[in-house]
């Protein structure tokens, strides 16, 4: 049987959890990073900025399109 790993915030499917791993802690120093530097930024919103400039961290990876 084969899992699949998804990223709860970006969509992201990933085939072993050592790569979600290490895909979540990148999000989540890129999320840190934006919210040290635009501290009036609500977290949705740094969401959002990741989702649309996540291709530069993630490329060549695997990614779902994201509808919501």
């Amino acid at each position: 049987m084969t899992y699949i790993f998804r990223c709860h915030l970006c969509n992201q499917v990933f085939n072993s959890f050592q790569e979600l791993s290490l895909h979540k802690s990148l999000e989540l120093e890129t999320i840190s990073r934006i919210k040290q530097s635009h501290p009036e930024w609500h977290l949705r919103e740094c969401f959002e900025f990741f989702r649309s400039h996540s291709d530069n961290l993630s490329a060549g990876s695997n990614r779902n399109a994201y509808s919501g």
